[in-house]
């Protein structure tokens, strides 16, 4: 049996989203705890979330997943996708938090080093297990870590969107390239360029995926 958490931490857009159950709420906090506070990633099964939760059922687990992705704060990733064996959940909401020399409202992820007003600042290590990740769509990935335009593109899209949510758009890569009309992208740039494009492309496929099994994620 899982220790509990001593608190959970709840985005106040998830509160105030109308679309959304309580118990929606409180599983996002405890996947959210799981994948930045205890194991870096969310594999846990149903049972186990709904202990953290508690409540009664997986059935209710499994509705409130469905809603979570279903508004854009989840994403589900599969290692059989045919049978829905879940490999991991990532949380896509971005935490901010307000300066402390102003009123400005900087990126605050657990994985990325702050100055002392809060403003994200790109490292080398911070940034290389991303550009690690294009390894699978980018044969001279390994160029990449030394090309200071791909390094600051990258360290504006992890400032703007947060750590996890690009990390998430890198992984999908790999399915999206190989998809008719998906936008082809191979370096941080291009993601920068065609971001918006690929987040279209992939919510337009996976509201057609039961009826044209197109492309699964």
């Amino acid at each position: 049996m899982i220790k509990n958490p001593d608190f959970l931490i709840i985005p106040h857009q998830l509160i105030l989203d109308k679309n959304l159950q309580p118990l929606d709420r409180i599983l996002y906090g405890a996947i959210y705890w799981l994948v930045r506070l205890k194991n870096e990633r969310c594999s846990a099964p149903n049972k186990t979330l709904k202990e953290i939760c508690g409540c009664k059922t997986n059935r209710a687990i499994s509705n409130s997943l469905e809603n979570l992705e279903k508004n854009g704060y989840i994403l589900r990733r599969y290692f059989d996708d045919k049978k829905k064996k879940r490999d991991e959940i990532i949380p896509l909401v971005v935490f901010e938090r307000v300066g402390t020399n102003d009123d400005t409202v900087g990126t605050n992820d657990d994985t990325q080093a702050g100055t002392n007003d809060d403003t994200w600042v790109g490292t080398a290590n911070s940034l290389s297990p991303l550009i690690e990740l294009f390894k699978q769509v980018n044969p001279s990935y390994q160029k990449l870590f030394a090309n200071k335009t791909q390094r600051a593109a990258l360290d504006r899209l992890v400032k703007q969107h947060g750590f996890y949510k690009i990390k998430w758009a890198i992984e999908v890569l790999p399915k999206t390239n190989r998809t008719k009309y998906a936008p082809t992208i191979c370096t941080p740039l291009q993601l920068e360029e065609k971001l918006g494009n690929l987040i279209a492309f992939v919510q337009k496929e996976r509201s057609e995926i039961a009826a044209k099994k197109i492309i699964k994620i």
